[in-house]
């Protein structure tokens, strides 16, 4: 039979063992909740650059924070957004952006990748048709 010193000494061993194992167990847990925000934040950034590519979203609604937005309404809590449709915050706003057409404003600017040609930068025959114009209302 064991003596009081001996199941004294087993019990701090056990209760050292159980702290460890907890420590390790916490830090697998924050390493797997690291990952999937990690996963979370790339998914974000790759539907904004998407959209930004699509040109439903503009690139300065990716400078004011839409990323950070976006991961705030992450949850598990589900609203009635239309009657009989339950969704998520972060899954009506992604629905929501994708529904938008294309934005104006990128028709509006030239596309940065398109190669110049000649005729792009050449004005010559703007500027004489301008001249004769203006010599005829001399």
């Amino acid at each position: 039979m064991a003596t009081v010193e001996e199941l004294q000494a087993k019990i701090a061993k056990l209760e050292k063992d159980n702290a460890e194992q907890k420590a390790a167990r916490e830090k697998a847990e924050k390493a797997l909740a690291d990952a999937g925000i990690a996963a979370k934040e790339k998914e974000i950034k790759d539907f904004i650059e998407a959209g930004i590519k699509d040109g439903k979203i503009l690139p300065a609604w990716k400078e004011k924070g839409m990323a950070e937005f976006m991961a705030s309404l992450e949850g598990e809590e589900t609203f009635d957004f239309a009657e009989g449709q339950k969704s998520s915050p972060a899954a009506w706003f992604k629905s929501f952006v994708e529904s938008l057409s294309g934005h104006s404003l990128f028709k509006e600017f030239a596309d940065p990748d398109k190669k110049k040609t000649q005729a792009d930068t050449d004005f010559s025959e703007d500027e004489r048709i301008a001249e004769e114009m203006a010599a005829d209302y001399k």
